[in-house]
């Protein structure tokens, strides 16, 4: 019987529960300690016991991440990835927030550039604050863009798609299926970053919609995972066919991994392979040309960028307001772009506060001279290939050149009725790159006299010819013909076996093994319904290595064979087959259904440690090819072995052949994990924690986003007056304020504040962004400030909204987050407070010292 799959995938699945092959968790409470937060988008919650030294991370009461299924998750969506990649110096991500991803990619000293789109920032600065992995601010080639994924990716700079070796997606599938411009999905615009030769990796199954994107597409399936029980991904390429891994940085490089080992065992690279299959773009309608106006035209839909920019040791901090306001005007024009309007006050901290208005967006500095810091953001709505310029020209001006800064994106909103904005549009978003496989076909395919060399060319499969026992099935005994048996005489086989059935009308039976034209065989009659005729091979021969089915062999003798592999007949397969035999089937078109039903059943293993294969080369063109399967047990590298024996035949052919499909085991049980647990003690989190405990948090800033749905007209001056007045409400003093209407058919509106600053920007349409900051960051942004703003303005609905610290030290969390800043000395668990109380720092001094070193006051 042909298995079915989905039905066998979700038994599978929720085997793994029913079992018990997991580590229990409530959602979501481990021990009694949980940190929980709802932003805008989802509710994440954090939990821990320390104990097991395992965290584990939960969005909207689905596991995300823990520490003990770490390297499962991550391991082979980076590094079985670039197992088949030379070289990687362009990577982008897409989630990840939990910043793993990314230290996974920079184990490899080759990566010049990482780029991360994540929709929440709650995500990466409360993933650093648990697992204290380190989202990177500061590292110049590491490059972050929160917001919308859907827009982001028409801000990126053209330059960009086409660039990366590897495109890392960790998506839900709701995410996936936004669309992006008028003419792209989400999936389709991110492969559109990928370089011809480079790798796209999404987690889960994907495998339809990738093979319409890409020539050569995997799956990868573990059922061996803590926690979660079981993982996919789906991996697609134009270039790489994911047959032959070449392990260069594996070897090169050497990254620390503990389950993904291909080094050491080659079986953690094979044994996770799922699906293969290679697509014809000719046969799906994907050579046409490309339309190059695959932009969102829409001019409703503009964007901007702010960059975020923390200078430390800015040697220019303690410049008074105006001097500061003369320098960072002077250091715009130099970048050039174009200053506009500006207000500056001295702060009360004794720093600087100053704003400027530009043709492009406009600049935000606050000073700190006690911790010689400048604080400064850059918002553009146009010109944003000028952005690295201005950041630079704005650091050198504040003095602060060789760092530490660190910086960060976010896609925000933009100004409708700029200058030369169609010129702008061909400077971002994606663009069209034909890198499928569209050469022409060749229209030549197999003869009567390929079959044999398929055969001939699959004995280079087998290990030990001279000792394996190969059986062929042939078809009817009185037309006396077997390609499949010729291409084997004279190859130096010592046990070669044909195997015939007779005309329908003969009655049950078998002859017995004799000699027939040089070669021993058996005639099979009747139904076939026993395999004692395997048993009598067995035992004058030795046990099958090597199975062929001639494409005229019986389905009687055929189906035989399957009930001895499906464990259907009196006769156990381990008696038969030797561990690692090979079987090769022709699939020629409907007729053979029994052959493809012993195809599905050789997919299953004996035990649940094997590896069991089938893989499929179709030899001719793609979609009318002659498709044939080998299949095998305990062969981890049979995949790259078959793409061997593909490669032969065309040689010798000269036919196009080609591994065109693959399908790798599938069982009604699920495999036991009693492997790799993972802990926090796995991976480096001292630079964390160090960083951690230097941040010093100076304040606290929002960028909200809104649409507007009413039909009331917008104006300047009602922003203005309504600002006014919840700024009053709130008791926070304004020092100095400027309307900003030069650049487009929008407005700035921005106001200094004795102790930070408020801007609204309005797009001219229905966008309309809030940009607050406040040096307490005990004031209440969105719960005071953005509910007030949308109360006086009726009909706004937020969009995004964006919540971070500002500060010096790399600061990622807030002051709440941090506690009682200590630098240099931490807790590794949040669960350290409550042993405290208990006493425990000094009933379990040893563990409490080594890992609550803060809180009982060791450093």
């Amino acid at each position: 019987p042909v298995l079915d799959e989905h039905r066998v995938y979700w038994d599978r699945y929720e085997g793994c529960f029913d079992e018990g092959h997991y580590v229990e968790i409530d959602p979501f409470k481990l021990e009694q300690y949980e940190d929980c937060e709802d932003s805008i988008f989802q509710s994440l919650c954090y939990g821990e016991d320390p104990h097991q030294k395992n965290k584990c991370f939960d969005l909207d009461g689905h596991i995300q991440m823990c520490a003990d299924h770490r390297p499962h998750y991550h391991e082979p969506f980076v590094h079985f990835t670039t197992s088949f990649l030379k070289d990687l110096k362009r990577v982008a991500f897409v989630g990840g927030g939990d910043n793993m991803i990314l230290h996974e990619v920079l184990k490899y000293p080759t990566v010049e550039f990482v780029i991360g789109l994540e929709l929440d920032q709650k995500c990466v600065r409360k993933s650093f604050k648990h697992f204290h992995t380190q989202p990177l601010f500061e590292d110049e080639k590491v490059q972050w863009w929160f917001g919308d994924a859907t827009k982001s990716l028409t801000m990126l700079p053209k330059e960009y798609f086409g660039s990366f070796d590897l495109v890392l997606v960790d998506l839900s599938e709701t995410a996936t299926s936004l669309t992006v411009t008028d003419h792209l999905d989400m999936f389709e615009a991110l492969s559109l970053l990928v370089k011809p030769d480079g790798i796209f990796v999404k987690n889960e199954i994907y495998i339809e919609k990738l093979s319409t994107l890409f020539d050569h597409t995997v799956t990868l399936y573990e059922d061996h995972i803590p926690m979660v029980c079981k993982q996919d991904f789906t991996m697609g390429s134009n270039r790489i066919d994911f047959l032959s891994p070449n392990f260069e940085l594996t070897k090169k490089y050497k990254p620390e991994t503990y389950v993904y080992k291909p080094l050491e065992d080659i079986n953690t690279h094979y044994r996770i392979l799922k699906d293969y299959s290679k697509n014809d773009a000719r046969a799906q309608g994907n050579c046409e040309k490309l339309d190059a106006n695959i932009y969102d035209s829409d001019e409703q839909r503009r964007a901007g960028i702010v960059m975020i920019v923390e200078a430390e040791d800015a040697t220019g901090a303690s410049m008074p307001a105006e001097k500061m306001e003369e320098t960072l005007r002077k250091a715009i024009t130099r970048s050039g772009a174009s200053p506009l309007s500006s207000i500056a006050q001295p702060s009360e901290h004794g720093g600087a506060a100053v704003i400027i208005s530009m043709k492009q967006g406009y600049v935000v500095a606050h000073s700190w001279p006690e911790h010689n810091y400048v604080g400064l953001e850059i918002h553009l709505w146009s010109q944003f290939v000028q952005l690295e310029t201005i950041k630079s020209s704005l650091l050198e001006a504040v003095g602060s050149t060789t760092g530490p800064w660190s910086t960060y994106r976010i896609v925000a909103g933009g100004m409708l009725g700029t200058d030369n904005w169609k010129e702008e549009q061909a400077t971002i978003g994606p663009r069209p790159i034909e890198s499928r496989n569209c050469d022409p076909i060749n229209s030549s395919g197999p003869d009567k006299t390929t079959i044999g060399i398929v055969m001939e060319e699959g004995l280079s499969l087998i290990e030990k010819k001279e000792d394996t026992t190969v059986l062929v099935l042939c078809g009817d005994n009185t037309k006396d013909s077997c390609k499949s048996l010729d291409a084997f005489k004279n190859k130096g086989i010592k046990n070669l076996v044909a195997v015939w059935s007779c005309p329908e009308a003969e009655m049950e039976g078998s002859n017995g093994l004799e000699m027939k034209n040089g070669v021993d065989s058996i005639v099979l009659c009747g139904s076939v319904d026993s395999t004692e005729w395997l048993v009598d091979i067995v035992t004058k021969y030795g046990m099958i290595g090597f199975i062929a089915v001639d494409p005229d062999a019986a389905r009687t003798v055929v189906r035989s064979l399957t009930s001895l592999v499906l464990e259907e007949s009196e006769t156990h397969e381990d008696d038969i087959l030797t561990d690692n035999a090979i079987t090769v089937v022709p699939l020629l078109g409907e007729s053979h259904k029994h052959q493809k039903a012993l195809v599905q059943a050789r997919r299953q293993r004996r035990v649940v440690d094997e590896y069991a294969a089938s893989h499929e080369v179709t030899v001719g063109p793609l979609g009318t090819g002659m498709k044939i399967w080998f299949s095998a047990t305990r062969h981890p590298a049979f995949l790259s072995d078959v793409a061997d024996v593909a490669s032969s035949i065309k040689n010798r052919t000269g036919i196009e052949a080609a591994v065109t499909g693959n399908k790798l085991d599938i069982i009604d049980s699920t495999v036991p994990f009693d492997g790799y647990y993972g802990t926090m003690d796995d991976y480096e989190t001292v630079p964390g924690l160090i960083q951690f405990s230097n941040q010093l948090p100076l304040g606290f800033q929002s960028i909200y986003q809104f649409e507007y749905k009413k039909k009331a007209p917008l104006s300047a001056t009602k922003f203005k007056g309504i600002l006014e007045r919840i700024l009053a409400e709130m008791n926070l003093s304004v020092t100095a304020s400027a309307i900003s209407s030069e650049s487009g058919d929008g407005s700035l509106i921005a106001f200094t504040l004795k102790a930070g600053h408020a801007i609204v920007l309005w797009d001219g349409g229905t966008h309309v962004d809030t940009n607050l900051f406040t040096y307490d960051e005990t004031i209440q942004h969105k719960d005071v400030f953005a509910e007030k703003f949308m109360e006086y303005v009726e009909g706004l609905e937020y969009v995004l909204r964006d919540e971070m610290p500002r500060g010096t030290g790399h600061v990622v969390n807030s002051m709440d987050e941090i506690g009682t800043r200590t630098p240099g000395c931490y807790d590794v668990y949040q669960w350290c407070s409550i042993y405290a109380e208990e006493g425990k720092c000094t009933t379990d001094k040893e563990w409490m010292e080594t890992n609550c070193s803060k809180t009982c006051g060791v450093c």
